[in-house]
């Protein structure tokens, strides 16, 4: 059982989806730092969990830097239809799926069914014990040695959220923006303690994302 009711986060993004323009298997990913961990990725798996995949667009273009097959969810109805539509009639149709669902969906997947995760701005977007329970779905569904893709939002001074009225906590450093989203203020510490003894940490870097304004945070991880 969630600890919060995703629905508002689900109509937002829904919403976003429906402005988001069309691309295609070959469409690239105009982030050279994103793409980086997508090649790492590549080289490091074969089967692909992509929870959160929003419409898809990642999982099929690591397609092309050596991921075999994989599997997307996401919570986004709409953006898992974008996923299928893209997908349909393409050569990747074969060896990728994608399906609706959220965290409880999980639990109905076979243990150890793959080597390789990507998790893009999911983990610091959901309620703390959510962010647990996932991690324990995600160890469960991973082989020994797998590899995992982690892109994170910046962390940010506690005070940026506790003086904005447009933030109201609902969770040690989370809180919940006007927009409906939920914003997990993860610091080092917090990350730390989420993966210890679970995965080991192989590399990270910054993302530049220009057109937003920010810079995200990847980590590369292989599960212990």
């Amino acid at each position: 059982m969630s600890h919060y009711n995703y629905r508002d986060i689900q109509m937002y993004w829904n919403a976003v989806f429906e402005g988001v323009p069309k691309f295609t298997t070959d469409t690239k990913i105009p982030y050279p730092a994103i793409m980086e961990g997508i090649k790492w990725l590549g080289d490091n798996a074969n089967h692909v969990l992509d929870f959160g995949c929003g419409n898809g667009k990642a999982l099929m273009v690591s397609a092309k830097w050596g991921v075999k097959s994989g599997f997307g969810m996401d919570l986004s109805e709409k953006g898992i239809e974008i996923a299928n539509s893209v997908l349909s009639g393409s050569k990747l149709e074969n060896d990728f799926s994608f399906s609706q669902g959220d965290i409880e969906a999980l639990s109905k997947l076979e243990d150890e069914s793959f080597d390789g995760a990507i998790l893009f701005n999911v983990l610091d977007n959901l309620h703390p014990e959510d962010a647990k329970t996932l991690i324990k779905e995600l160890c469960r569904l991973l082989k020994k040695g797998a590899a995992v893709l982690i892109k994170l939002n910046p962390v940010f001074e506690e005070e940026v959220f506790e003086e904005d009225d447009e933030f109201k906590k609902v969770a040690p450093s989370c809180y919940l923006e006007e927009s409906g989203l939920l914003f997990w203020n993860m610091d080092e510490d917090i990350i730390n303690e989420l993966l210890e003894g679970q995965f080991e940490y192989v590399d990270g870097f910054d993302i530049e994302m220009t057109d937003f304004d920010t810079v995200n945070r990847m980590y590369c991880l292989k599960k212990l």
